[in-house]
């Protein structure tokens, strides 16, 4: 693996393109400073590009500060960097308090699901996936992902412990599994035959499609207890918005002055994480509560993202250090 490919500003996981399987490699530097990615965008074509759906800022636009100005705080964590033992790039997407679930590249740019419980870790692969990744895990050590098979069409999967299970939208061409509650509902995103991106609930099994009001392409990340939703949407031109779904009503959650914004876990108190680029391009994680932002910075790197926050306040993502290279973190 390149080095130039930890040099991009790739805070989230590596996606697929749908019908290839592919990983996403190094993406060139965009206009705003740089580029975000999304977690697991499923889009082919025109339309699966890092930065395709970005409007750029002006040049020497009035730049804001939220913290300074009062409108966020900021948050101390202490952070552990967990990464898959031999590999240069790994991600921490869940922890269920014993268990931590993530992602890491291999030497030959695959992806590949893992867990790490005590001080012993194992991998996670599909049967005969070309790409496999975990998103999330749930207190009775249920995991979702998505993974590309032989033929390059992504699916979603829920793993029980011993064995895997398909989880595809009804008729959809690409369909990715990212959260699970307790209860074992899951939420994930789906192409529809018209290449539509739409995010799901998943309730045993009876499938219910997610549409921010008025978006062209909607996801869903993380759920909770009470069935509550996170994601992010886009309108048909603009940058991503997060949102959250409770008790049938949808509402915009960005951070202030936030140039793209990624709404990824919401905890049973109701606590949001995700991550943000601020106006200059650069990533940080978030965490809203109580009406209140913090961001979210692990001390020294480069840029930090959130994906989850757990009951107990327990933080998981992914952070850039000074070198460029890529970890998993865990914060407390």
């Amino acid at each position: 693996m390149t080095r130039t490919w930890f040099q991009s500003l790739t805070i989230l996981a590596i996606a697929f393109f749908a019908g290839s399987g592919q990983p996403l490699m190094a993406q060139p530097e965009a206009a705003h400073g740089g580029n975000f990615s999304e977690p697991h965008s499923l889009l082919s074509g025109p339309d699966f590009r890092v930065s395709s759906q970005v409007v750029v800022r002006q040049a020497g636009a009035p730049q804001s500060d939220p913290v300074a100005l009062g409108l966020a705080k900021t948050r101390t964590y202490k952070f552990r960097s967990v990464d898959y033992p031999g590999e240069a790039a790994s991600d921490i997407w869940d922890f269920d308090h014993a268990t931590v679930v993530g992602t890491f590249i291999d030497g030959s740019n695959n992806s590949i699901g893992f867990d790490l419980h005590g001080n012993t870790y194992n991998t996670l692969s599909v049967p005969d996936a070309i790409n496999t990744q975990v998103f999330g895990i749930n207190a009775s050590g249920e995991m979702v992902g998505g993974y590309t098979d032989s033929a390059k069409v992504t699916h979603g999967f829920l793993y029980n412990g011993s064995s895997f299970v398909t989880v595809d939208f009804p008729h959809s061409l690409t369909t990715v599994a990212t959260g699970i509650s307790d209860q074992g509902a899951m939420v994930g995103t789906y192409v529809d035959s018209s290449k539509n991106e739409h995010g799901f609930v998943d309730a045993k099994g009876s499938f219910t499609t997610l549409d921010f009001p008025g978006a062209a392409r909607t996801t869903a990340e993380g759920i909770n207890s009470s069935a509550d939703i996170v994601g992010y949407y886009y309108y048909s031109a603009g940058n991503p918005h997060g949102y959250l779904l409770s008790n049938g009503i949808y509402t915009t959650v960005d951070f202030p002055s936030c140039f793209a914004c990624f709404a990824m876990g919401v905890n049973d108190t109701g606590e949001i994480a995700g991550w943000f680029d601020d106006q200059d391009g650069i990533p940080h994680g978030f965490t809203y509560s109580g009406g209140v932002y913090s961001q979210v910075d692990v001390p020294g790197a480069r840029y930090s993202g959130l994906y989850r926050i757990k009951n107990n306040g327990t933080v998981t993502g992914v952070t850039v250090d000074v070198l460029g290279e890529r970890h998993g973190i865990v914060g407390h």
